[in-house]
């Protein structure tokens, strides 16, 4: 690993942290959310330089550990496969009362740089180099699963994942490494669990029972990528790109890419999937809160998840 956790400043923090009012004792920043984990830069000497992704519910420290193994493997293989990661470690925190909490570290990057920023600074031109530099990274790991290589790799190729290291050659840093997609011998690798564990019982239920493969499922599959990183303009006010967007995915698919026999992306496909995901996640955050609120108001009990205010869509 090339980044080392001091433990003892972040235990600290984890046993003083109440992710209801989010406070602790010493003061953090929100850099953003996923449905599993929550970046925060905190404000201490130790940290100095480094995003942290928390993520709770793991039923053992095991279980936590392993999913850090499996973050190192994925950071591994990205890299191999000529998609850059930044550098990177992780950390398991006991707390007192017998949970424990993974800590997944990252060099921290210029917000400007963060590809849901860039693209508002970006003139068109910019954005089409952007959009072609990305497909570029991902053919690398769809040649890759199509070769028949082990393990199959997945990834949620959003814009807002992405940072922008060199805007002259348009090098790119892969950030959602906190997810380890990998599947090996079609078994996913990653336990399916620490997603279910974010969700309150029913939905999580349901989750499992209809939605879950799916989910899971359209990170393996190119065309579905392509048609979420496009619809993604949508939710980061870049609507106006979407039609642009949808004529250079498909004319970089003809001219370089025909090998991998994705097909062609429509704008109607696209709205209709960003409506439908929009719908999901809004009953799925709206469900988080209900849930937080039961939890920590009427039965007193811990609610351990960093939810946002609202997503805006």
């Amino acid at each position: 690993m090339e980044i080392s956790v001091d433990i003892q400043p972040l235990k600290e923090f984890e046993e003083t942290l109440d992710p209801v009012r989010e406070t602790a004792c010493y003061p953090f920043k929100i850099l953003g959310y996923g449905e599993i984990s929550t970046v925060i830069e905190i404000e201490h000497p130790a940290f100095r330089g480094i995003a942290l992704k928390r993520i709770p519910g793991f039923p053992s420290r095991g279980a936590a550990e392993r999913h850090g193994r499996l973050y190192e493997n994925y950071n591994s293989i990205l890299r191999g496969l000529g998609v850059e990661t930044p550098e990177y470690g992780w950390v398991v925190v006991d707390r007192s009362d017998g949970s424990s909490i993974l800590y997944l570290a990252q060099k921290l990057l210029p917000a400007e740089s963060i590809g849901n920023r860039a693209i508002h600074r970006l003139d068109h031109e910019g954005n089409k180099r952007l959009i072609y530099s990305v497909i570029s990274r991902l053919a690398s790991i769809w040649r890759h699963n199509a070769s028949g290589g082990e393990p199959l790799v997945g990834i949620d190729a959003q814009i807002s994942n992405w940072s922008i290291k060199d805007p002259r050659s348009m090098e790119l840093l892969y950030l959602d490494t906190s997810t380890p997609l990998l599947r090996l011998n079609g078994v996913e690798q990653m336990d399916p669990e620490v997603f279910l564990k974010a969700a309150p019982p029913l939905i999580r239920w349901l989750l499992k029972t209809l939605f879950l493969q799916e989910i899971l499922d359209r990170y393996y599959d190119p065309h579905s990528i392509l048609v979420d990183l496009v619809a993604n303009y949508i939710k980061e006010k870049r609507r106006d790109l979407v039609p642009k967007l949808v004529k250079w995915v498909n004319e970089e698919l003809k001219t370089n890419y025909t090998d991998l026999g994705i097909r062609p992306l429509s704008l109607e496909e696209v709205y209709k999937y960003y409506k439908t995901d929009a719908r999901i996640w809004s009953i799925y955050l709206s469900s988080r809160k209900l849930h937080r609120f039961i939890t920590s108001k009427i039965l007193r009990r811990r609610y351990d998840y960093l939810l946002p205010k609202h997503i805006e869509r």
